[in-house]
């Protein structure tokens, strides 16, 4: 996987980064529309279960923010490693939060659509969240299977 993986990593996570800003292209009114299917299929889904809580429109959409910047986060974080970059946490947290600026930006030129610094927050901690996670799970394995095994290369 060393050869070629890293390179599909990048590629993929290249493709996450695309896949946020091609979402802040959409002007507000086809957000709108996307968000609301995602409240539709959550809430239905809470529904069908038996639960009578409820997620607002905003609750979906922050979430989705959240989550959307943990997978780039996680996949930046990885994409680094792959690379063999000692310090990929350093490096990916700021990589994380210029994306998170750079979709800002779209949507402040998009028709319909508000940029918000709160916005760049939550996204820089999903970001966060998702090196974070990729971190623990790296050190995890290290402490079980050892530095130098096989099991955890590249």
């Amino acid at each position: 996987m060393r050869k070629y993986g890293r390179w599909i990593v990048l590629a993929v996570a290249i493709f996450g980064c695309l896949y946020i800003w091609h979402f802040s292209l959409a002007d507000g009114e086809r957000s709108a529309l996307t968000s609301g299917r995602a409240l539709e299929l959550i809430n239905g889904a809470l529904a069908r279960l038996g639960s009578e809580f409820q997620f607002s429109h905003h609750t979906v959409r922050k979430i989705g923010h959240f989550v959307g910047y943990f997978l780039l986060g996680a996949l930046v974080a990885f994409t680094l490693w792959m690379f063999e970059f000692t310090h990929y946490p350093l490096i990916a947290v700021p990589l994380c939060m210029t994306v998170a600026v750079v979709d800002e930006g779209i949507q402040y030129f998009s028709p319909g659509r508000v940029a918000a610094l709160t916005d760049v927050l939550l996204d820089s901690a999903g970001a966060i969240c998702g090196i974070l996670a990729f971190f623990a799970t790296v050190m995890a394995l290290i402490a079980i299977f050892g530095r130098n095994t096989k099991k955890i290369r590249k």
